[in-house]
């Protein structure tokens, strides 16, 4: 690594929105080791997500999942 370069936490980069994206919901599991839906892993801290990095399958299955809790923000 770099001098002056740090590591960021995992979880606050999955926080962090891309250049341009905007948020548009969070999902937070109910496990606390986390919960493994549509590819991704969701922890209890919470994500932020944009709706349209999903396919209307993946998205019916996130909020449909009753490990799952999305709010839409």
């Amino acid at each position: 690594m770099k001098a002056g370069v740090t590591q960021q936490d995992p979880e606050a980069q999955a926080a962090t929105p891309p250049c341009g994206k905007a948020r548009t919901h969070r999902i937070v599991a109910l496990p606390d080791r986390g919960f493994w839906r549509a590819g991704r892993c969701w922890s209890r801290a919470g994500t932020d997500i944009d709706i349209g990095d999903f396919t209307d399958e993946e998205w019916a299955a996130l909020t449909s999942d009753p490990m799952l809790v999305v709010v839409a923000l």
